[in-house]
């Protein structure tokens, strides 16, 4: 069986000096709308990732290849068996659930 890795992208954490970068400029009544912009989206998509994942755990999986595609798919999972293969019934792309588990 392939698992299908190369499909899994989770945004990556916010980079607290970012962050600081942000609140120190606030503070000291400076707005770099570049800087705003980029806190809030990759936190956006840092959020994103985490609702996604947390939907996984409760049973429900994004087919990842489907979503880069722009489509939304969801694999129903039914159980917590770490080698139980999750596979898009539209595009075929399938992993272990236990290797999707380490790749967030």
């Amino acid at each position: 069986m392939k698992n299908d890795r190369s499909d899994i992208y989770w945004a990556p954490r916010v980079k607290l000096q970012k962050i600081r970068e942000l609140y120190l400029n606030n503070a000291a009544g400076f707005y770099d709308d570049e800087l705003i912009d980029e806190v809030g989206v990759n936190l956006y998509l840092r959020c994103e990732s985490i609702l996604e994942f947390t939907e996984a755990l409760f049973g429900w999986v994004k087919c990842k290849r489907c979503a880069n595609s722009g489509k939304t798919t969801i694999i129903e999972r039914k159980n917590q068996k770490p080698n139980k293969v999750l596979k898009c019934s539209l595009c075929s792309w399938q992993i272990l659930w236990r290797v999707y588990l380490t790749e967030s």
